[in-house]
């Protein structure tokens, strides 16, 4: 019984010794195969980035592919900031113009404000009144009344200039109206000669053309007549 007992003691005790070695040989191969691969991925990925970083590679590829819709878009972006340019001066000069005219407004608005002031003042018979009653320095009311004088000396002139005027228009009319009156008078003297020296021709008894017979009728001195 010692003996078979120590028969299966040794066995289970190889038997594990023959387990572990082979565990252990088993887990060195699946060591070197992985060191293997990882060393065949790792030549694969150095190809792999050559392949990509040489001239005319993947890289360039990318690059040659994406640089013309890249320089379209920078155009693009060119010509939006060329036009926002142009815009943003416009805009600037609307901004200046409204400015402006802000300043205007508020220039006439201002004016307009005075001038209604003005007016309600000048309408306003309280104010003249008491205008008219406060005293003046003596050397202010000397002004005052050169000024006023002044004044009506020159309302004088205006309105004796403009008699003038209207004598001048009244004389220039009656001397248009009375040649005009002379112009119909000569000309109706010399129609009433020519019918008459018509009539006295068609008659034969009326002188004739270029004879001074003293009964002859003589229109120079009917005109000098009409002269003096």
């Amino acid at each position: 019984m010692g003996k078979s007992h120590n028969v299966r003691t040794q066995v289970l005790a190889d038997y594990s010794r023959n387990s572990k070695m082979g565990t252990r040989f088993d887990s060195a191969q699946d060591l070197s195969k992985k060191f293997y691969s990882i060393n065949e991925m790792t030549k694969e990925l150095d190809v792999l980035l050559a392949y990509i970083e040489k001239d005319g590679g993947f890289r360039d590829a990318c690059i040659t592919f994406q640089q013309r819709p890249f320089s379209m878009f920078e155009d693009g972006l060119q010509n939006l900031l060329e036009l926002l340019q142009v815009f943003k001066g416009k805009v600037e000069e609307q901004c200046s113009k409204i400015e402006d005219m802000r300043n205007k407004m508020f220039q006439v608005s201002t004016r307009q404000t005075y001038m209604k002031g003005i007016v309600s003042q000048s309408s306003d018979n309280q104010y003249w009144d008491i205008w008219n009653r406060q005293k003046l320095s003596p050397e202010f009311e000397v002004k005052r009344q050169i000024i006023l004088k002044a004044n009506q000396n020159l309302t004088n002139q205006l309105v004796e200039l403009e008699r003038h005027f209207n004598n001048l228009e009244m004389n220039r009319s009656s001397e248009t109206g009375r040649v005009a009156s002379n112009r119909r008078v000569v000309y109706s003297n010399k129609t009433r000669l020519r019918r008459r020296r018509r009539a006295a021709a068609s008659t034969g008894r009326g002188p004739k053309v270029g004879s001074r017979t003293p009964g002859a009728f003589r229109p120079r001195s009917e005109f000098s007549d009409f002269a003096s």
